[in-house]
C-alpha cells in the first residue's frame, strides 16, 4: 500500500530589519512537531518545513529549515505537488519589512519607521491548489474564534480549519475547535498537545 505523504508547516518565521533585528512571533513548532510524530505513527511519510525553533523534531520526519516567509512558501511550492496532505501548523508573520537594511540601525534619537508589506498566504495558496489533496491550517484567533476560522475555511479553501486562541502559544496543552467544510466541527478542551494532534491528523486521513 502507498505512503501517505503529509507535509506540515512548523514554528514562527522571522522577518529581518537588519542583520540583527527581525519581527517575529511567540510561536515554539510544538503542535507542529506532535502533528509530525501522530502521522509518523499511522505510517505516513512525514515531511517537516519549519521556521527556527528550538525543539527536536521525531526522527524519521524529513525537516527543512527556513527562515522567512518567503522561504517557506519557496519550499512548500517545491513539495506540495508531490503530498497527499499537507496541514499548516506554522505561524508564520503576516508582514515583513518592505526593506532590510545591510548594516545594523544606529539610534539617532528619533524614533524609528518601519514600512512593512504583506506577506503571501501560504496555506491560502495550498487551498487554491490543492486539487485532490488535503489541505487544513490553524486559526489563532484573539475574539470571536469560532466565526472567523469558519471564515478563513472559505477564504483560503480548506477542507477543515484548527481555531484556537493565544493563550496555548508554547503550552503543552491546548484547546482547539477543529471546524470543518460542512460546518459541523469537534471541539477539545485543555488537552494535551499530543493528543490533539492524533484527533487532527486522524481527520486528515479519514478521506483516504
Amino acid at each position: 500500500m502507498k505512503k501517505i505523504k503529509v507535509l506540515i508547516t512548523s514554528g514562527p518565521t522571522r522577518e529581518y530589519i537588519d542583520p540583527v533585528r527581525y519581527i517575529s512571533n511567540a510561536s515554539s513548532g510544538k503542535m507542529g512537531c506532535e502533528l509530525s510524530r501522530a502521522a509518523l505513527k499511522k505510517g505516513c511519510d512525514v515531511t517537516v518545513v519549519t521556521g527556527p525553533v528550538d525543539i527536536e523534531y521525531p526522527a524519521g520526519v524529513r525537516v527543512l529549515k527556513v527562515v522567512t516567509a518567503l522561504d517557506m512558501l519557496k519550499k512548500v511550492k517545491k513539495i506540495f505537488k508531490n503530498c497527499d496532505v499537507m496541514i499548516g501548523a506554522a505561524a508564520v508573520s503576516d508582514y515583513r519589512p518592505s526593506l532590510v537594511k545591510k548594516q545594523k540601525i544606529k539610534k539617532s534619537g528619533k524614533g524609528l519607521v518601519v514600512r512593512l508589506v504583506e506577506n503571501p498566504d501560504i496555506i491560502g495558496w495550498a487551498g487554491r491548489n490543492k486539487n485532490e489533496r488535503i489541505v487544513a491550517g490553524f486559526a489563532l484567533e484573539s475574539s470571536d474564534i469560532a466565526k472567523n476560522a469558519r471564515k478563513k475555511i472559505e477564504e483560503k479553501h480548506l477542507n477543515f480549519i484548527v481555531a484556537n486562541a493565544p493563550g496555548v502559544i508554547g503550552k503543552d496543552r491546548t484547546s482547539i475547535e477543529l471546524i470543518r467544510q460542512d460546518g459541523s466541527s469537534v471541539v477539545l478542551k485543555n488537552t494535551d498537545k499530543r493528543i490533539a494532534a492524533e484527533r487532527i491528523i486522524n481527520e486528515a486521513l479519514s478521506a483516504f
